[in-house]
């Protein structure tokens, strides 16, 4: 049974991994479209120049994309680490950092869509981007404890 688990665990980190990377993707698509002032094709939704050119899409002078790309990556590499060492703390950390990714998402559709008036399909990727992650952290979490269970059981 634990090794089950450990299997689902590893499956886990693997799908936050490759989330991850598409949200680097995502992410770097729109910084480049930042820094190079170029045009996005928005064949999914109208509205992507809108939400990419309002007063919302930067903080500080950085675009929130390169937020993003730093956000994903720092995902990425926690992923990878916790893979490696399967330390608990590590899986908080991911719990933590999908959590607020999370919350970050929500607000940034929430501008979208009541206060812009408008929607960006890269965006709204990212949002379902962290989403997964927060999702699937908090699955590696509970497996966790379901392996520290099993082990538990097992030693008795």
């Amino acid at each position: 049974m634990t090794s089950k688990m450990s299997g689902i665990t590893k499956k886990l980190h693997y799908t936050i991994g490759l989330v991850a990377v598409f949200g680097i993707v995502d992410a770097s698509i729109l910084t480049y479209q930042h820094y190079a002032n170029s045009r996005l094709p928005c064949s999914v939704t109208r509205g992507c120049e809108v939400v990419l050119n309002s007063k919302y899409s930067v903080i500080a002078g950085v675009p929130l994309a390169a937020l993003g790309v730093a956000f994903y990556l720092s995902v990425l590499t926690a992923t990878i680490i916790s893979l490696k060492s399967n330390k608990a703390w590590l899986k908080d950390l991911l719990l933590l950092m999908g959590f607020s990714g999370f919350l970050t998402s929500l607000g940034l559709v929430y501008i979208q869509g009541f206060i812009i008036r408008a929607w960006c399909q890269y965006c709204l990727f990212s949002a379902l981007s962290s989403t997964l992650i927060f999702a699937l952290s908090l699955a590696l979490a509970m497996s966790g404890q379901s392996d520290n269970k099993q082990l538990n059981k097992e030693s008795e």
